[in-house]
């Protein structure tokens, strides 16, 4: 804006020597020379105070005071050499009041478009403050809003991780809870199994009740009759006592010698069975007492078949299904039952007709499979199964029975698989097998 003021001096500089000098150019080049026209005088002020006014429209009075009052200084000067005839004077400071008043105007005008301008850029600067603090605002704003997407997404990674976590825990509840469930319908369908069998024994028991009372009915009358027979035996035995007493004598020697060849008779009975009972003794305990030489004649494949029997033999009894699991017993095995307690060992033998008798109550004891072995043996295969459970005469220290079973099977004509030899071994009020 300086630069333009000076530019703008500089050209009314050049116009004032020139409207200066031009005059008086014409004036000496003019018909008569030393002579200035009074109208040509009074036009020039005329135009020098137009000028003037036009700068006070121009607020050059308070905007460019000291140009303004120069051109009203050269404008009184120019009047007072106007009025001592000074024509040239006169012009010449017309000329330059006209100059000072253009000068003040423009001035004036420049500084009103300045302080205009000047308004302007503090309203835009004042915008563009105001603008920067709302940039500022919402560069804030965007930050927090940032750092809340942040937060947000830890929220969300953490509610993720509690919801995977609990979605693992409630699948592992629910694996747990259909565990229990089907635990529950096993032990469901092995106590109504139970409860079958103990209702069909009731029956058996109340029909065999009826038996007895029925045999007790008879036996009674059988009795009856008995003490009749008896006490008409009694008057006939009175009758012949004494015939009895006239041959006792006859006979006494003959009783005699035929209760002596009775005795003897029955002494040689007796040692016969019981030499008969000794000789298969010796020969079970031959055939319990074979110790086990760890050798088998059976091939891999046989082993394979054989412990497949040995394993069905095994899931027959879990399923409780007891007709095909004595289906596995030849009809001559003898199982072996050994009572293992504190104060020594008992031992029973366990026949084929009674076998199922057995098992049946030693499943009602609930025992639980701790572990299992295969072993070859000749031709045979062992299975052994080892149950435990809590001793009902348990206390503190909790105590364990412990149910061994050690299976023999071997394969016969008919290439099947079948037991031949089992062995109980039944351990009582143990600590933890």
């Amino acid at each position: 804006m300086k630069l333009i003021i000076c530019g703008n001096r500089q050209e009314n500089l050049l116009r004032s020597v020139f409207c200066f000098f031009f005059p008086l150019f014409i004036i000496g080049c003019g018909g008569s020379i030393g002579k200035i026209n009074v109208e040509h005088v009074n036009a020039i002020t005329a135009r020098s105070e137009i000028a003037i006014d036009q700068a006070r429209l121009a607020n050059a009075e308070s905007l460019s005071k000291n140009l303004f009052q120069k051109a009203e200084m050269a404008l009184d000067l120019a009047g007072k050499a106007k009025g001592s005839k000074q024509g040239l004077d006169a012009i010449r400071l017309a000329y330059d009041a006209q100059n000072y008043a253009q000068s003040a105007e423009k001035a004036a005008i420049y500084k009103s478009q300045e302080a205009s301008l000047t308004a302007v850029i503090q309203r835009k600067e004042t915008e563009i403050l105001r603008q920067q603090s709302m940039f500022d605002t919402v560069n804030q704003e965007l930050e927090d809003s940032r750092l809340e997407i942040q937060e947000i997404e830890a929220d969300k990674k953490q509610l993720k991780w509690e919801f995977d976590n609990s979605s693992e825990i409630a699948a592992q509840n629910l694996s747990r809870a259909r565990d229990d469930c089907k635990k529950d319908r096993i032990e469901l369908s092995i106590l109504q199994e139970q409860f079958d069998e103990k209702t069909a024994e009731w029956q058996q028991a109340l029909h065999q009740i009826d038996e007895y009372e029925t045999q007790i009915y008879k036996f009674r009358r059988q009795l009856a009759m008995a003490e009749s027979v008896t006490d008409e035996a009694k008057k006939t035995a009175s009758q012949a006592r004494t015939k009895a007493v006239l041959q006792g004598q006859s006979y006494s020697q003959k009783i005699d010698n035929l209760k002596q060849e009775k005795m003897v008779q029955d002494h040689t009975a007796m040692l016969e069975e019981k030499a008969r009972q000794a000789r298969q003794y010796v020969q079970r305990q031959k055939a319990w007492n074979n110790s086990k030489t760890g050798k088998s004649s059976l091939d891999s494949q046989k082993q394979s078949v054989g412990k497949s029997a040995i394993t069905d033999w095994y899931l027959a009894w879990v399923d409780k299904n007891m007709t095909r699991h004595l289906q596995s017993y030849t009809a001559d095995t003898v199982a072996e039952k050994i009572l293992i307690r504190s104060n020594g060992e008992k031992r029973d033998f366990i026949n084929r007709g009674n076998l199922a008798t057995e098992i049946k109550n030693m499943t009602l004891k609930n025992w639980k499979l701790s572990d299992s072995a295969f072993q070859a043996e000749r031709d045979s295969m062992i299975g052994t199964y080892r149950f435990n459970k809590v001793s009902n005469r348990s206390s503190q220290p909790v105590t364990y029975d412990v149910w061994e079973r050690e299976v023999w099977m071997r394969e016969n004509d008919k290439n099947q698989w079948e037991v031949h030899r089992e062995i109980w071994r039944i351990y009582e009020e143990v600590p933890r097998y």
